[in-house]
């Protein structure tokens, strides 16, 4: 997944964790893979791009973001993620204040 990116060698302790935490989502762990959605497409800058996605399996989704950097002519992964708690993000989604209350449904 870094191999787009040029300057890996600078962060190999940060890759490995990566790599360690998606090595723990084994069947037994997390259960069965069935896919995943794109969540939103985040366009900063014609340089800078944010993907988030729900990765969907047995026991929870979670979220994989990618950030993607052009500093000339082609794309590299400038940052991963993984966000097991997606959860928090869709409760405080839900809070009153976030509501449109005037909306008619």
């Amino acid at each position: 997944m870094y191999a787009t990116n040029p300057w890996t060698s600078r962060i190999k302790d940060g890759i490995e964790q990566i790599k360690n935490e998606v090595g723990k989502y084994t069947i037994d762990y997390i259960g069965k893979y069935y896919g995943n959605e794109l969540i939103a497409k985040k366009q900063f800058s014609e340089s800078l791009i944010l993907y988030s996605y729900l990765v969907k399996y047995d026991r929870q989704p979670m979220r994989f973001i990618f950030k993607l950097y052009k500093p000339n002519d082609k794309w590299t992964l400038y940052e991963f993620s993984i966000d097991s708690s997606i959860d928090e993000e869709i409760e405080q989604a839900a809070k009153l204040y976030n509501l449109d209350l005037d909306k008619k449904n």
